[in-house]
């Protein structure tokens, strides 16, 4: 065990003096094999919620000013789907033709983004591609892990623009706040979150993980074990004009809630599918245990980009524990970011801790010890 010890003491020094790291925005590389629903619709993105309906955001059909809506759709480029790379255009792409427009009522760009959803009919029916099935559900616990998807700016520069949007479709795991934590964020950028909104963050205090411009109207669902996935969001806006556009770990991204206009979609759109629910499940290789001793297995620690196996061992009644050794981790996710991670002050954060056969969030903080080094018990809530 010292062995294994003395070569964690040279990682955790590392780990202590690292910065945070601006990750691509967009996180990894997804595919329309997966996702054949999305759809890029000329700088924003769409999904196909019936064979000749498309879901998206209002907000990107807003006229040059921000003053109105902009039912013009005649210039605009088809909307273009099954394509990985819309440069190196694949024979398999479908593009057809928006014919109609129909914004929600009640949205009013002079007014901010609250019901910042539309539906954009298709000149013809997509019949060979799957629809998407939304949300119905009312409501979405805290920390629920869910999928976004895009290809927008993957980067924001040093004059607070966002840049170099992708070819490729991307996708990031995110995870949902609560709006009274999303209200007093958005507080001095004078943005009103409403009831119709869902706010979404990164996994930790330093992940940038994020949508940007040119993800807009594009989906954030919750995606199962199965890989079945139910949309409960439209990418709708997010960061401050004042510091950084997109991916600040400090204001959450907001998003138009599906669920709020089940009535409205089904006016236009009756074929539209909704589920009541969709459980977000952590893939088998996350959970975390803590066996009888208390002592804690990690399959999936992450840290700076990194996924690694490793374990704490208790070492006394106050609930402080050491780490004890350490492996490449191979049997995890693509894009782990809901297993174990590490902030750059070593707290490690918890998603799905198991114990006696419960779920829980916990958190463990770093505590330098003389010999070794040790973490002791923060906080934990239910799951």
């Amino acid at each position: 065990m010292k062995r294994f010890l003395c070569c964690l003491g040279v990682l955790l020094t590392g780990i202590a003096q690292a910065q945070p790291v601006a990750r691509i925005i967009n996180g990894v590389p997804a595919s329309t094999a997966t996702y054949p629903w999305i759809g890029d619709l000329d700088g924003c993105a769409g999904t196909l919620i019936a064979p000749q309906w498309v879901l998206t955001a209002a907000h990107c059909f807003n006229n040059a000013t921000d003053t109105a809506v902009n039912f013009s759709l005649e210039h605009r480029l088809p909307v273009q789907f099954l394509s990985d790379n819309i440069i190196r255009v694949s024979d398999q792409v479908v593009e057809v033709k928006a014919v109609e427009l129909i914004p929600h009522p009640d949205y009013n760009p002079r007014r901010g983004f609250n019901n910042d959803i539309a539906l954009l009919k298709l000149a013809t029916p997509v019949n060979h591609i799957p629809v998407a099935t939304l949300m119905s559900a009312p409501s979405i616990a805290v920390n629920t892990p869910m999928v976004a998807i895009g290809r927008g700016a993957t980067e924001v520069n040093d004059d607070n623009q966002a840049v170099k949007s992708s070819e490729i479709l991307l996708k990031a795991d995110l995870f949902t706040v609560s709006n009274a934590v999303c209200k007093q964020a958005y507080l001095s950028e004078g943005e009103t979150i409403t009831d119709n909104m869902l706010c979404l963050s990164g996994f930790s205090s330093d992940d940038r993980s994020d949508t940007c411009s040119g993800d807009s109207g594009g989906p954030v669902f919750i995606e199962a074990d199965n890989q079945a996935t139910v949309q409960a969001g439209i990418i709708s806006f997010g960061g401050s004009t004042k510091t950084r556009i997109c991916s600040n770990p400090d204001l959450p991204s907001v998003y138009t809630r599906v669920s709020r206009y089940q009535s409205w979609i089904k006016q236009h759109v009756p074929e539209a599918k909704f589920a009541q629910s969709a459980s977000a499940k952590f893939p088998a290789s996350c959970k975390t245990q803590l066996d009888p001793n208390l002592n804690v297995a990690m399959p999936c620690l992450i840290f700076e980009g990194q996924v690694y196996s490793t374990h704490l061992w208790l070492v006394d009644t106050n609930l402080t524990w050491l780490w004890s050794g350490q492996l490449a981790a191979s049997a995890c996710p693509a894009n782990p970011h809901y297993c174990v991670s590490v902030d750059n002050d070593l707290t490690l954060n918890f998603r799905n801790l198991t114990l006696d056969g419960s779920q829980y969030k916990a958190t463990l903080s770093y505590s330098p010890a003389v010999e070794g080094h040790h973490w002791r018990y923060s906080n934990h809530e239910p799951e």
